[in-house]
């Protein structure tokens, strides 16, 4: 997870020094609109981020507890629910991609059909 915490923030970085560059100045002078891009940019990121996070924090916790060995035999019906969870959330992991993928078009059409 904090590689790809990591690579989103290099990301964002790219887009905000390419916008700078482009517009020759310092980054205050940035118009308004860039200014929107580059914050549209970073809440799709990290929207993507999150929902990453959230399909997969059941199974990191479950893979790390058997790492080191903190589960036995006799503890699967304690964490039954917690397999429930993470058989749930798991596949809904593109189906979240999928809503955060539409999510602009979804936005452009309320500010277009209010």
């Amino acid at each position: 997870f904090l590689w790809v915490m990591v690579n989103n923030i290099l990301i964002y970085l790219h887009v905000r020094n390419t916008l700078h560059k482009a517009r020759g100045g310092p980054f205050s002078s940035v118009s308004y609109r860039e200014g929107e891009t580059i914050k549209a940019v970073a809440v799709q990121a990290f929207l993507y981020v999150g929902a990453f996070l959230f399909s997969q924090i059941w199974v990191i916790g479950i893979k790390t507890a058997e790492a080191f060995d903190w589960l036995e035999p006799k503890d699967l019906d304690r964490i039954f629910p917690l397999l429930v969870i993470m058989s749930f959330f798991l596949p809904l992991q593109g189906f979240f991609n999928m809503l955060i993928y539409i999510r602009p078009l979804f936005i452009r059409a309320r500010r277009e059909i209010p």
